[in-house]
């Protein structure tokens, strides 16, 4: 029994749609599941495309579901579901499951990859394959280490044996450390991949085809045509080609197709070969509804009064539930003694619809002279206090810069503060 499954928060469901098309097209024999990251409402009547599966479906309690949810963000949450997701198929019956990425498009069969299960419990890529010396791919090699030698977007599991071992081993390293963290070294559920080499026995079957998971990461080395309504890959600077099985369309800009990446603007001029490829993948995004649904709310970014959870509540949340200060069984209540009266206590919230998680140094306006404001003060400051005491300050606060750091504004736990720093254990 073969399945696919992908996690989506309600917005992104047309990605989910347009990457279960294209397997229907390729693999019409799998079944398809979509995990949703979000609670379950009366505009669920509009999006029954394929079978959806809800959080509170999954093998959790009510408590750890509501934990999950709270502390991390929408990335973060829909990976820590990742292994759970498995577990759920797993116990419906399902041995050879395989996970994709929402903004993935399928362009071949993927029997050949359930072929690999029969020999290896688990079939992963890294994000590239090729070695430089002077090494010429846009995402930078620190930003590769950081977030893995694996891209998660794609796996592979059987989960008998060794795989089953390996899901509950993830479930409790998720439940935990599924942040995205560049202090801690966590990158949402990638990162613990890079152990599994050392901590399962039985083969890890690592693919290395051209085709499959070929994404920003690794357009370096690889050159995509379409030839005779084919579309083929092959490394850069060799001869054989291959057919591609998928593509990971990651940071892909939807809604401009004079920039196709939202991150590296090069990318149009530098992968030109690319663009046709992009043309056809927006296209049948927009032919499912992605304008329409852009703009579907996510259910765990409110308390249940409908104010805005900001990162900064999260995360102070994550350390006072560590530390054991806090006991709360679902933290988007609001009722008397709930995590949500201690923020409104001490002015931490923030009335209205603001994205402020979207906020950054490209859409924040003003930001450029708010940056020399800043720099004029910081030299006046060290003017007064003397270069050695002024970089002392500055290694100082970037304790302060971490937001589990600010639970002290939290007046009831000033008095028990504890830094959270990465150099020694609670």
């Amino acid at each position: 029994m073969n399945a696919v499954f992908t996690i989506v928060a309600k917005n992104y469901l047309p990605l989910a749609y347009t990457l279960f098309e294209s397997i229907k097209s390729v693999s019409p024999e799998l079944d398809l599941f979509v995990f949703l990251s979000d609670n379950k409402s009366n505009e669920d009547a509009i999006l029954h495309k394929f079978e959806h599966i809800y959080p509170n479906n999954l093998d959790l309690t009510e408590s750890d579901l509501n934990d999950l949810a709270f502390k991390y963000n929408v990335t973060e949450f829909c990976t820590s579901i990742k292994p759970f997701c498995f577990k759920y198929l797993k116990d419906k019956g399902y041995t050879k499951i395989i996970y994709f990425d929402p903004d993935i498009y399928v362009y071949q069969s993927l029997n050949f990859i359930y072929d690999y299960l029969d020999t290896h419990f688990i079939v992963i890529t890294p994000h590239y394959c090729k070695t430089e010396i002077d090494y010429t791919g846009v995402r930078n090699e620190g930003m590769i280490l950081f977030s893995g030698v694996y891209n998660l977007g794609f796996c592979a599991l059987s989960t008998i044996n060794e795989g089953a071992k390996f899901i509950e081993w993830w479930i409790e390293r998720l439940k935990k450390y599924s942040y995205a963290d560049k202090v801690d070294g966590l990158h949402t559920d990638q990162k613990w991949i890079d152990l599994v080499h050392c901590i399962f026995d039985e083969p890890i079957k690592v693919l290395k085809h051209p085709g499959t998971n070929a994404a920003i990461w690794n357009m370096h080395e690889r050159v995509i045509e379409n030839i005779g309504g084919v579309w083929y890959v092959r490394f850069l600077n060799e001869s054989q080609i291959m057919p591609l099985v998928f593509y990971h369309f990651s940071s892909f800009n939807y809604y401009d197709s004079s920039m196709p990446n939202k991150l590296y603007p090069q990318y149009k001029v530098r992968f030109g070969f690319m663009n046709e490829l992009c043309k056809e993948y927006r296209d049948v995004l927009m032919k499912n509804k992605l304008i329409e649904y852009s703009n579907a709310t996510y259910s765990f970014n409110f308390y249940l009064n409908g104010i805005q959870i900001t990162p900064l509540h999260r995360r102070i949340y994550r350390r006072v539930k560590d530390l054991g200060l806090l006991q709360v069984s679902n933290p988007f209540d609001t009722s008397s003694g709930s995590f949500f009266e201690d923020l409104n206590e001490n002015n931490l919230l923030i009335r209205g619809r603001n994205k402020i998680d979207s906020q950054n140094e490209n859409n924040f306006d003003g930001f450029d002279s708010k940056v020399k404001t800043i720099n004029f003060l910081m030299r006046t400051l060290k003017s007064i206090i003397g270069i050695e005491k002024y970089f002392l300050l500055v290694k100082f606060l970037q304790r302060y810069s971490r937001f589990e750091n600010q639970y002290f504004l939290i007046s009831k736990y000033k008095e028990k503060y504890k830094f959270l720093n990465e150099n020694r254990p609670d």
